[in-house]
Order: structure tokens, then C-alpha cells, then sequence
């Protein structure tokens, strides 16, 4: 027989839109049976450039809608960003922009109001918003989201996610997550994580580690429809 090996690609449309109740995530390269993941905590999608971080986040995103349609989605990140035009619940593209309404948004989540039921905070390109006027705002709202239990997904290019920055540490603190195309010190410094030897030419865009728990499972993430 012949031995099958993970594909390149995959398109979220040829898989069912749960995995055992969960969104789906992709294909898990040991059993080449689709994957899901668990909707707590922060996930943090990591990777160099070119790794397909900006894809990874619109179909984390795409897959929360196909399994939960009534979630609303509230987008921090760069009007420059492919995924500023997606639908969003709520958006903000500036500093300023995010400050206001990452103070909005953790006021509703704190209260426990109708309109942020079901809410996922995506947060694109954490690192380069250290320092500035959004910082302790997204740290307040990180934290009103781990008290009410409301999912965030936040991404960063590996090289700006280093170092012991509060906003950093509180996207890092569930050790949870995916790093596309990752380097062996990625899992030590970015997921307290043992990625064991890497082969990078095993890893083309859109394949990563999905790390949970303090394991490790190299997943072939599917494409949004």
C-alpha cells in the first residue's frame, strides 16, 4: 500500500465544520484525520515571515463561524492588514483606535453584557503595539477576558514576541497555540514547550506545531472557504 503523507493543502470546505464538537483546526499529520481546537484561553499564532500567519488567523476565524454562527468577533489590528475587510463585529486599525475600543469592549465583558455573549478578540501583530497608547488598554481587556472566559486568538511575527513585556506575557500565558514554520527555540521561549529537533524543510506555509497542554502535534492547518 501506498504511504500517505500530510498535504500541502486543504480547503475547510472538504472537511465537516466540527471535529468532536470543536472548530476545525486541520489535519494531524499522525493519524492524517482532521483536528479541532479548544476555544479557551489566548491562542497565539506565531511564525517568521511568508509562514502563513496572516491565512492562520482567517481561518481560525472562518472555522469559529462555520461551528458557532452567533459568535461576534471584535478585530484589533493594521488597516494595511488583508484581514482589516473581513466582516468584523467591531474593528479598530490605529493605536488610538484600539485603545478606545479595547476599553469599550473590556466594560462589556466585565459586566457580562448581551452584546459581548460569544465574543472572540483577534489581535494582529501584538508586538508591534508594545509601548504604545493601545498597550494597557489590551492588557486590561485580556485580563476582563480570562475572568469571563471569552476567547482571544493573537498573532505576532516570532522575532517580536520576545522578551517580558506585560502585554507579551498575557498572550504567552496559556502556552497555547500554533507556531508555523518554527525554530527548536521557539518552543522554550514562546510556549515554555519542548519542540524537540526541527526540520524546517518539513514545514511549509500553513503547517505548524499545534502546541497544547505541553505537547506538541504537527498540523497542516486548512485554507478558509
Amino acid at each position: 500500500a501506498p504511504v500517505e503523507r500530510l498535504p500541502e493543502r486543504l480547503v475547510a470546505s472538504d472537511f465537516p465544520a466540527t471535529v468532536g464538537g470543536l472548530p476545525l483546526l486541520g489535519v494531524w499529520d499522525e493519524t492524517l484525520e482532521p483536528l479541532g481546537f479548544d476555544t479557551t484561553g489566548v491562542f497565539l499564532v506565531s511564525g517568521p515571515p511568508q509562514s502563513g500567519r496572516t491565512t492562520a488567523l482567517a481561518s481560525l476565524v472562518s472555522s469559529i463561524r462555520r461551528a458557532r454562527p452567533g459568535s461576534k468577533f471584535v478585530y484589533f489590528g493594521r488597516r494595511r492588514s488583508p484581514l482589516a475587510g473581513l466582516p468584523w463585529d467591531a474593528a479598530a486599525l490605529t493605536p488610538d483606535e484600539i485603545d478606545t475600543l479595547a476599553t469599550e469592549w473590556t466594560d462589556l465583558i466585565a459586566d457580562e453584557a448581551p452584546a459581548a455573549a460569544d465574543a472572540v478578540i483577534v489581535l494582529e501583530a501584538v508586538g508591534d503595539l508594545l509601548n504604545s497608547t493601545a498597550d494597557l488598554s489590551l492588557q486590561e481587556l485580556l485580563k476582563a477576558c480570562r475572568a469571563q472566559d471569552r476567547f482571544v486568538i493573537a498573532e505576532g511575527e516570532t522575532s517580536t514576541l520576545g522578551g517580558s513585556w506585560p502585554l507579551l506575557q498575557a498572550v504567552k500565558a496559556s502556552r497555547y497555540g500554533m507556531a508555523l514554520q518554527p525554530e527548536q527555540v521557539d518552543g522554550d521561549s514562546l510556549y515554555k514547550t519542548s519542540f524537540g529537533r526541527i526540520n524546517k524543510a518539513e514545514f511549509p506555509p500553513g503547517r505548524g506545531l499545534l502546541v497544547s497542554g505541553g505537547k506538541t502535534f504537527r498540523v497542516q492547518m486548512v485554507l478558509p472557504e
